[in-house]
């Protein structure tokens, strides 16, 4: 059975996702627990039979959007738009479509938010491909080196 929830074990979520990136990019307890408190409710967890599969999440506050890139056009700045940080299966869960169930549900939970747009960086082809699905937009130049990693990030944006 599949299950939804918007909070989850800090330490377990950084042991399980944040863990899967290379350095640069795994936040440290506070800097998670600090955007996981802003993201107010963009938060969502999947669980299959108890177990957990995915997270992703989100947050639209001006702070976040300071510490990206200049490319994120000002229309998605506003609060009308959700950066998605970061969506992430456990490695074992990988390759099932978990990922496009547990986008789906968080996508939903933005519009339900009344956000129109939601706006990130894909890193991965995996990324690029499950956004896609979506309907997202490419724009702008690649990003090589994404936060000094050899990750190469592209922007993108979804409609609503």
């Amino acid at each position: 059975m599949l299950t939804f929830t918007s909070s989850f074990n800090l330490n377990r979520s950084i042991e399980l996702f944040d863990s899967l990136y290379e350095e640069e990019l795994q936040l440290d307890h506070d800097d998670k627990s600090e955007l996981l408190e802003v993201c107010r409710g963009q938060i969502a967890y999947l669980f299959l039979n108890g177990k957990v599969v995915g997270e992703t999440y989100g947050a639209s506050p001006a702070w976040l959007f300071q510490m990206l890139d200049d490319d994120i056009p000002d229309t998605n700045r506003s609060g009308n738009s959700c950066y998605c940080y970061s969506t992430t299966i456990v490695p074992a869960y990988q390759g099932f479509g978990f990922g496009k169930i547990l986008k789906a549900y968080w996508l939903g939970l933005c519009r339900a938010k009344g956000f129109v747009r939601v706006c990130g960086h894909a890193t991965s082809e995996g990324a690029i491909k499950l956004n896609k699905g979506f309907g997202a937009v490419f724009v702008g130049h690649p990003h090589l080196n994404w936060e000094g990693t050899t990750r190469t990030a592209h922007y993108y944006e979804i409609d609503l």
